[in-house]
């Protein structure tokens, strides 16, 4: 199925991010793919009064050059995959939500008068290129409000705007369509993990969600999705590039390693300094160290800026998810580098799934009602 322009703009309105279509499904079953490099994670569920329930989760794997940061490269191959599996799977539902990321993304916050919703998406309309440095013409234009704020007799809206690339839209959608499913949103991950956090939920039995600001890290094979959640809202999010395929000097190894060997390194390699190693894997490690310092200290860089805008800015918790989440160790390496404490997730108090919600978080707050504007 081909989209003309028109269906490019309706789809402003009915698919992305936006709620204005939703309703009459948020309570019935639906599937959520979160889409990345190496797989795609499915939930199939419904919302119960705000709550995502989860009937059944798993994973597609998918081979190289199939679909890369956002972008299919080989759609009647990823047509054929997901057709394949699904039938496997025994799946019949045809409501779906796509959660994607892409370093291609772009987001900023700014602030605007406190206005209506169509009064907002006016200005933004034609006003996005003093926002952010994009081609209006070639991006699908989201915006989020994060929080209300009075100065004398101003009333202001603190709003995070999200540039994402028509042609990523449409292929999706494109996609959906193709394999029999019916789109109802599309979604970025950076929104879909703060909905998750925005439940005023109890991570792993012990942290409280509520009033808390939580830096969220999603480990990929590609890269780190960063997201830093205020009181339930998406304030800052980053792709960071160096994830598991980067941290390895040549990166032809990694075919031959399975999961848990590629964890293993990394382990080792994180803690050369403490520990023997074979001096012929030596500098193998010291690399992988290396790369890993570097993306802590792009992170620490954004840290930093969040903190530096406002004084009474802090991050209460960072909160580790994703594929390669489960590096042994990586909580106390984190909170040592980055001087907050870090924690892998593990279980949300009031989720109903006893399936592992640290791979399938993206998909999971896919599910989950908007709580914000939109266009």
């Amino acid at each position: 199925m081909v989209f003309d322009q028109d269906d490019i703009s309706t789809c402003i309105h009915n698919y992305l991010i936006g709620e204005k279509k939703l309703s009459f499904f948020v309570n019935k079953k639906l599937l959520s793919m979160s889409f990345s490099s190496t797989g795609v994670e499915v939930i199939e569920g419904r919302n119960v009064k705000g709550i995502p329930k989860i009937y059944e989760c798993f994973h597609i794997d998918l081979p190289e050059d199939v679909y890369r940061d956002g972008n299919i490269l080989d759609i009647e191959q990823m047509e054929y995959i997901l057709k394949k599996e699904f039938e496997n799977n025994n799946i019949s539902t045809r409501n779906v939500v796509g959660v994607i990321h892409s370093s291609e993304i772009i987001g900023r916050e700014i602030k605007l008068p406190r206005l209506k919703i169509r009064e907002t998406e006016a200005i933004l309309r034609y006003k996005i290129d003093d926002y952010i440095p994009i081609e209006p013409s070639e991006y699908v234009i989201q915006f989020i409000t994060t929080e209300s704020t009075k100065e004398g007799n101003i009333e202001e809206n603190n709003i995070m705007i999200m540039g994402i690339p028509k042609r990523i839209v449409k292929s999706h959608l494109e996609m959906f369509r193709d394999i029999g499913l019916r789109p109802k949103k599309l979604d970025i991950c950076g929104h879909a993990i703060s909905k998750l956090l925005g439940m005023e939920s109890i991570i792993n039995s012990k942290y409280k969600c509520k009033d808390k600001t939580i830096l969220s890290l999603g480990f990929s094979y590609t890269g780190i999705e960063l997201t830093l959640v205020d009181r339930g809202h998406m304030r800052i999010t980053r792709f960071i590039e160096g994830g598991v395929f980067h941290l390895f000097h040549d990166e032809d190894v990694l075919v031959n390693l399975s999961r848990n060997d590629i964890l293993n390194k990394i382990k080792i390699a994180l803690k050369i300094d403490s520990m023997s190693v074979d001096m012929g894997e030596y500098r193998d490690y010291r690399v992988i160290r290396e790369k890993f310092l570097k993306i802590i200290g792009d992170i620490n860089i954004i840290i930093k800026y969040y903190i530096d805008i406002n004084p009474k800015n802090k991050i209460d918790i960072i909160l580790v998810h994703g594929e390669f989440a489960e590096i042994d160790g990586i909580e106390d390496i984190l909170s040592k580098l980055l001087n907050i404490k870090a924690l892998v997730l593990r279980t949300i108090d009031n989720l109903n799934s006893d399936y592992d919600i640290c791979r399938y978080a993206y998909a999971i707050g896919g599910i989950i009602k908007n709580r914000g504007g939109h266009i």
